[in-house]
């Protein structure tokens, strides 16, 4: 399957994970998954949870996104890198 077939599932519990398809029958069973979704969701939502995706996940590639917070928290700032900094010793 070619890598544009993905997409992004923004789970019940905040959690975003990237699944993507890696034959024509997992590309199947993420349009299942999709389907399913949307008829809990009603009108432009889908709510799918982590036990949904466990059960049609059978050859989807998934990949974790971070939350916005642990992003920032891991990318260190300007200032917060000059403190790590170790002091320049004189001789």
């Amino acid at each position: 399957m070619p890598p544009d077939r993905g997409c992004r599932l923004d789970l019940t519990d905040g959690m975003s994970v990237l699944v993507y398809p890696t034959d024509r029958p997992a590309y199947a069973r993420l349009c299942r998954l999709l389907s399913l979704g949307k008829r809990r969701g009603g009108k432009a939502q889908c709510r799918l949870d982590w036990s949904d995706l466990v059960a049609y996940g059978e050859g989807l590639i998934a990949v974790l996104v971070p939350d916005e917070a642990m992003s920032l928290r891991a990318a260190p700032s300007p200032a917060r890198a000059s403190l790590r900094r170790p002091a320049p010793i004189w001789h």
